[in-house]
């Protein structure tokens, strides 16, 4: 019973394992993934409806009326958004570059 009760202290107090360190890694190429997914589907999507609506003028004209009205309306808050999003991306592609650089770095290192 001790050899238990022992082997379940070290168990909560052991270092996380070698594949629980590589998940960001992991976590980032998932991210790739599961984007492009998201991104096939929406295109794939967008083709059927985009050949539907040129068939009928009225309903892209009607669609275009109500996105601008939209757009004017909701200006100042797609403004903050698009602003907030750039940052994102910059932050965003200076970690990618960070992250490159150690890879090319640790590859050289072999």
């Amino acid at each position: 019973m001790t050899q238990t009760s022992d082997t379940g202290a070290n168990l909560l107090n052991a270092e996380p394992a070698e594949t629980e360190k590589a998940t960001p890694k992991f976590d980032v190429f998932a991210r790739g993934v599961a984007t492009g997914l998201v991104a096939t589907v929406i295109v794939e999507t967008g083709k059927s409806a985009v050949s539907i609506l040129a068939k009928k003028p009225l309903v892209v004209l009607a669609a275009g009326i109500a996105t601008g009205y939209f757009a004017h309306k909701y200006r100042k808050e797609i403004i903050l958004s698009t602003d907030k999003v750039t940052e994102q991306t910059k932050d965003f592609v200076v970690r990618q570059k960070n992250s490159f650089v150690e890879m090319l770095g640790e590859s050289e290192k072999s």
